[in-house]
Order: structure tokens, then C-alpha cells, then sequence
């Protein structure tokens, strides 16, 4: 089970930097309308998965490698507030946004979350 839990978290971590970096050469993965993508308070939103996946990157080499799990509870909850965040942002600014987004993010932010609640329990069983 532990072995599952990290394969996905692995997979998660995988899907926030490519998804990051996708984003960057196509904004219609975020946008239905292609010309939102010149719009000051959309290009903010374009910034948040560009950030993170560079963060997963730097936490990649730095600690998920070394089998480091408490930086995953920070990774999660930043991706479930940004499911939040972006929600309550572009309902405020009228923007309008494609959910798979959300669910992207809340997925990704919920297996980090999976892999640092059961990972220290996994690590005291085979000790």
C-alpha cells in the first residue's frame, strides 16, 4: 500500500511540472476563450501553475528523492488553497476558467497530503 501511495505521489508531482510548463506554451488549458490569455488579471493566473511546478521542481531534487515527506504536506494544502483561491479570483474578476484546472489541482494536492499522512506510519511498520 505504501509502495502505491508513493508511485501516485510521484505521478502528481510528474503531472505539476509538466502541467506547469504545458501551460506556458498553451493557455487554452486554462481559458476557454483564447483571448483571455492578454488579460492583465488572467496572465496572474497563468504565473500560479508556472510557480508551482517550479517549486516541485526544486523540492524534487532537493528532498522527494531522499524519500523527504514533510514538505508534502506544504505542497498539498498550497495546491488545495489554490483550488480555493482560484475560485473565489476568477468568480471575482469574471473570468472564466476550464474546472478540469481544479480538479488537476485538487488531485495533486490531495496526494500530497495521502503520501505525508501515511508515509511516517509506512516508515515506523518497517523499522
Amino acid at each position: 500500500m505504501a509502495s502505491l501511495i508513493r508511485i501516485n505521489f510521484l505521478f502528481s508531482v510528474l503531472i505539476s511540472v509538466l502541467a506547469g510548463g504545458y501551460v506556458t506554451l498553451d493557455r487554452s488549458v486554462i481559458f476557454y476563450d483564447m483571448y483571455t490569455g492578454f488579460n492583465p488579471l488572467a496572465n496572474n493566473l497563468v504565473f500560479i501553475p508556472i510557480t508551482l511546478s517550479l517549486i516541485q521542481l526544486v523540492l524534487w531534487f532537493g528532498r522527494y528523492r531522499k524519500n523527504g515527506y514533510k514538505e508534502a504536506i506544504l505542497m498539498g494544502l498550497f495546491f488545495c488553497f489554490v483550488v480555493a483561491g482560484l475560485k473565489f479570483y476568477t468568480t471575482l474578476n469574471h473570468i472564466e476558467i476550464k474546472y478540469t484546472v481544479l480538479y488537476v489541482f485538487g488531485y495533486i494536492g490531495l496526494s500530497h497530503i495521502i503520501y505525508f499522512a501515511l508515509r511516517p506510519k509506512a516508515r515506523r511498520l518497517r523499522a
